[in-house]
């Protein structure tokens, strides 16, 4: 089986292909949302670990995702939940079901609280 991906038509130019994260990177995000939930520090992952996610999710930085339009944001957004869901199944079920959360908590710190306070924090995942 190969990696889960979609791609995201931002207009007649522009996409972006979302990507399956891999088991590498989730455990990565596990041990720090494990650290989270033990009070480590409450204001999501570190700048480096949600600009890897990103890069690793859709293949661009922080800095690029902040060049894009609030609507471009959410159509990558949901395609990420949509392509990880095992991810986030797993963290609610390992217990860590902060995790996204403290995903929105990092999109809150870099894009700032109106605009990532209107997207899904992927909790009501099917």
């Amino acid at each position: 089986m190969m990696r889960k991906s979609k791609v995201v038509r931002l207009d007649e130019n522009r996409e972006v292909t979302v990507k399956e994260i891999t088991p590498k990177m989730m455990m990565d995000i596990f041990g720090q949302g494990r650290d989270q939930d033990a009070g480590a520090n409450d204001t999501g992952f570190s700048k480096d670990m949600f600009d890897s996610l990103c890069r690793e999710g859709c293949g661009m930085s922080v800095d690029e995702l902040a060049g894009l339009y609030g609507s471009e944001l959410e159509q990558i957004w949901l395609a990420f939940q949509e392509i990880n869901g095992f991810f986030f199944k797993t963290a609610a079920r390992i217990g860590l079901s902060r995790i996204p959360e403290l995903m929105a908590e990092s999109l809150t710190r870099t894009f700032g609280e109106a605009f990532a306070g209107s997207l899904k924090t992927g909790t009501q995942m099917h």
